[in-house]
């Protein structure tokens, strides 16, 4: 704390009978000082003054409104994350899957619909019915965490017709996209069913979408 030097009061008392006179000049150098002393206060040290510091983050951090984040999260792909493959190219769906009876991790749908079509990997649209005679896809969106390549055996079945069985692979990922796809004919009515089964026999979806005539 600053130390001041004040000048020294005279002796004697100050009220009352035979009280000694007080210099009118030095009495107002004493408020002056004293006034001085009062609106110094305790500064604070540096740092710590009111309003955003670099040492406190939470004062500086920008807010967003309730439901908005501040942008898009950046996906990382895990070590040993196979790279997703379009499964209208794929050479070798077979190969993927693992021996029936093996000790491995079931895999996870995350995401099933009908579309018709696929566009960049995703689907373009969701059916919940459809017409004899289109294309109909069945996209599946699925995490494989089980160590190694599987597979998906799809089984689509027309107006209570079985058409041969397809069977796409499922890399290793957290998230992986793959499809198959049935036509009807222009005379079929009823409803294309679906049933997708890993490679261990499990089954991962069991769906049907209607046929409509005139839809």
């Amino acid at each position: 704390m600053t130390s001041l030097s004040l000048p020294a009061l005279p002796s004697g008392p100050r009220f009352g009978a035979g009280a000694t006179p007080v210099d009118p000049l030095l009495a107002m150098t004493l408020a002056m000082l004293l006034l001085v002393v009062g609106c110094r206060g305790d500064v604070p040290a540096d740092g710590a003054q009111g309003g955003p510091s670099p040492a406190n983050p939470a004062s500086t951090r920008q807010s967003h409104p309730p439901g908005h984040d501040a942008g898009p999260v950046r996906g990382v792909l895990g070590v040993g994350t196979t790279i997703e493959t379009d499964p209208d190219q794929e050479t070798d769906h077979e190969g993927a899957c693992a021996p029936q009876g093996s000790d491995v991790q079931p895999m996870q749908l995350l995401d099933f619909r009908w579309t018709s079509g696929i566009d960049q990997r995703n689907p373009k649209d969701k059916l919940r019915v459809t017409k004899p005679g289109d294309r109909v896809y069945a996209y599946l969106r699925m995490r494989n965490r089980s160590g190694r390549e599987r597979c998906l055996r799809v089984q689509f079945r027309i107006s209570g017709k079985k058409r041969p069985p397809i069977t796409l692979k499922v890399g290793k990922s957290w998230s992986w996209r793959t499809w198959a796809y049935s036509t009807s004919r222009s005379d079929d009515r009823g409803f294309i069913e679906l049933l997708v089964s890993d490679d261990q026999g499990y089954e991962i979806v069991r769906q049907k979408l209607p046929l409509a005539v005139g839809h």
